[in-house]
């Protein structure tokens, strides 16, 4: 049986507690993070997405966009609508970050 594992790819690895999840970010201001859902399809593949978005004052992520993926591109999706439901505390002025979402199986 084969297991789907997802991994946020960074630069330096923390895990900080969100309200509902585990976040893998080394940013403390990050609030909420839910995995991408996988798609539902039985051959889907292995891959990677990597994300620019920008973290608006607010707290939430906007214009978001692909900046390289390898692998199945069917994880662009869930990777992007993962990254919209994402908040992070209130920010004195909007940032620029990357994120890359790696998503492998195991067997079991």
């Amino acid at each position: 049986m084969n297991k789907l594992i997802f991994i946020a790819m960074v630069y330096f690895s923390n895990v900080y507690a969100s309200n509902d999840k585990v976040c893998i970010n080394p940013d403390e201001r990050l609030l909420h993070c839910p995995q991408p859902a996988s798609p539902r399809v039985a051959e889907l593949e292995e891959g990677k997405v990597t994300l620019e978005f920008r973290i608006e004052k607010n707290g939430s992520t906007s214009n978001i966009k692909v900046i390289k993926s390898s692998g199945d591109e069917r994880w662009i999706e869930p990777a992007i609508k993962s990254l919209t439901a994402w908040k992070y505390l209130p920010l004195q002025k909007t940032i620029t970050k990357e994120q890359e979402f790696e998503f492998v199986f195991t067997k079991e």
